[in-house]
Protein backbone atom coordinates (compact mmCIF):
# COMPACT_ATOMS: atom_id res chain seq x y z
CA UNK A 1 0.00 0.00 0.00
CA UNK A 2 1.49 3.32 -0.99
CA UNK A 3 1.52 6.34 1.30
CA UNK A 4 1.75 8.59 -1.73
CA UNK A 5 -1.89 7.92 -2.61
CA UNK A 6 -3.08 8.83 0.88
CA UNK A 7 -0.83 11.90 0.94
CA UNK A 8 -2.23 13.10 -2.40
CA UNK A 9 -5.80 12.55 -1.21
CA UNK A 10 -5.26 14.52 2.01
CA UNK A 11 -3.41 17.27 0.17
CA UNK A 12 -6.18 17.69 -2.42
CA UNK A 13 -8.80 17.96 0.34
CA UNK A 14 -6.77 20.55 2.29
CA UNK A 15 -6.26 22.64 -0.87
CA UNK A 16 -9.99 23.36 -0.75
CA UNK A 17 -9.35 25.34 2.46
CA UNK A 18 -6.26 27.36 1.49
CA UNK A 19 -3.87 27.52 -1.43
CA UNK A 20 -0.88 27.21 0.90
CA UNK A 21 -0.64 23.55 1.89
CA UNK A 22 2.64 21.83 2.69
CA UNK A 23 3.63 18.27 3.45
CA UNK A 24 5.94 17.92 6.45
CA UNK A 25 7.53 21.39 6.36
CA UNK A 26 6.35 24.82 5.18
CA UNK A 27 8.45 27.17 3.12
CA UNK A 28 10.42 29.62 5.22
CA UNK A 29 8.45 32.54 3.77
CA UNK A 30 5.06 30.77 3.66
CA UNK A 31 2.02 33.03 3.33
CA UNK A 32 -0.80 32.99 5.89
CA UNK A 33 -2.99 31.15 6.40
CA UNK A 34 -1.12 27.96 5.67
CA UNK A 35 -1.46 24.32 6.59
CA UNK A 36 1.29 21.77 7.19
CA UNK A 37 0.34 18.10 7.41
CA UNK A 38 2.23 14.95 8.35
CA UNK A 39 1.38 11.28 7.99
CA UNK A 40 2.95 8.58 10.15
CA UNK A 41 2.09 4.91 10.46
CA UNK A 42 0.94 4.06 13.95
CA UNK A 43 0.07 0.38 13.43
CA UNK A 44 -0.04 -2.22 10.69
CA UNK A 45 -2.62 -4.91 11.45
CA UNK A 46 -2.29 -7.03 8.35
CA UNK A 47 -1.35 -6.71 4.71
CA UNK A 48 -4.64 -4.97 3.90
CA UNK A 49 -4.84 -2.32 6.68
CA UNK A 50 -2.67 0.43 8.07
CA UNK A 51 -3.56 2.75 10.93
CA UNK A 52 -2.06 6.11 10.17
CA UNK A 53 -1.79 9.28 12.24
CA UNK A 54 -2.53 12.48 10.31
CA UNK A 55 -1.53 15.74 11.99
CA UNK A 56 -2.88 18.91 10.41
CA UNK A 57 -1.09 22.06 11.61
CA UNK A 58 -2.90 25.36 10.96
CA UNK A 59 -0.99 28.66 11.03
CA UNK A 60 -2.79 32.01 10.76
CA UNK A 61 -2.58 35.58 11.98
CA UNK A 62 -6.12 35.55 13.41
CA UNK A 63 -7.62 33.47 16.20
CA UNK A 64 -11.01 33.43 14.44
CA UNK A 65 -9.45 32.26 11.17
CA UNK A 66 -7.51 29.53 13.02
CA UNK A 67 -10.70 28.32 14.68
CA UNK A 68 -12.66 28.46 11.42
CA UNK A 69 -10.00 26.39 9.63
CA UNK A 70 -9.82 23.89 12.51
CA UNK A 71 -13.62 23.56 12.36
CA UNK A 72 -13.44 23.04 8.59
CA UNK A 73 -10.74 20.35 8.95
CA UNK A 74 -12.84 18.64 11.60
CA UNK A 75 -15.93 18.69 9.37
CA UNK A 76 -13.88 17.41 6.43
CA UNK A 77 -12.29 14.47 8.27
CA UNK A 78 -14.40 13.48 11.27
CA UNK A 79 -15.93 10.00 10.88
CA UNK A 80 -15.60 10.14 7.09
CA UNK A 81 -15.24 7.24 4.69
CA UNK A 82 -13.58 8.37 1.48
CA UNK A 83 -13.25 5.38 -0.92
CA UNK A 84 -10.71 5.75 -3.73
CA UNK A 85 -9.58 3.50 -6.58
CA UNK A 86 -6.99 1.66 -4.48
CA UNK A 87 -7.60 2.97 -0.93
CA UNK A 88 -10.51 2.82 1.49
CA UNK A 89 -9.61 5.35 4.20
CA UNK A 90 -11.82 6.19 7.17
CA UNK A 91 -10.88 9.33 9.10
CA UNK A 92 -11.55 10.06 12.81
CA UNK A 93 -10.69 13.40 14.47
CA UNK A 94 -9.13 12.64 17.86
CA UNK A 95 -8.14 16.06 19.19
CA UNK A 96 -7.89 19.77 18.38
CA UNK A 97 -5.49 21.86 20.38
CA UNK A 98 -3.97 25.32 20.51
CA UNK A 99 -0.18 25.36 20.21
CA UNK A 100 1.73 28.31 21.72
CA UNK A 101 4.09 30.14 19.38
CA UNK A 102 7.01 32.37 20.36
CA UNK A 103 5.72 34.93 17.83
CA UNK A 104 2.51 36.09 19.53
CA UNK A 105 1.08 37.34 16.21
CA UNK A 106 0.80 33.74 14.93
CA UNK A 107 -2.10 31.47 15.84
CA UNK A 108 -1.33 27.76 15.60
CA UNK A 109 -3.80 24.90 15.99
CA UNK A 110 -3.23 21.18 15.55
CA UNK A 111 -5.92 18.74 14.46
CA UNK A 112 -4.97 15.14 15.28
CA UNK A 113 -6.66 12.53 13.08
CA UNK A 114 -6.53 8.74 12.99
CA UNK A 115 -6.90 7.10 9.59
CA UNK A 116 -7.88 3.47 9.21
CA UNK A 117 -6.58 2.87 5.73
CA UNK A 118 -7.58 -0.29 3.89
CA UNK A 119 -6.21 -1.42 0.55
CA UNK A 120 -8.79 -2.20 -2.09
CA UNK A 121 -8.11 -5.61 -3.60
Amino acid sequence: MTGNELRKLVQSKLYTLTQYVYYFLADKDAMYPHIVFNLSRSAKYDAARDDVTLDVEIFTKSEQEAQDLADAVEAMFNVVNDPQDTLLPTFFVENIKQVPESDKSIRHKTVEITVQNYERR
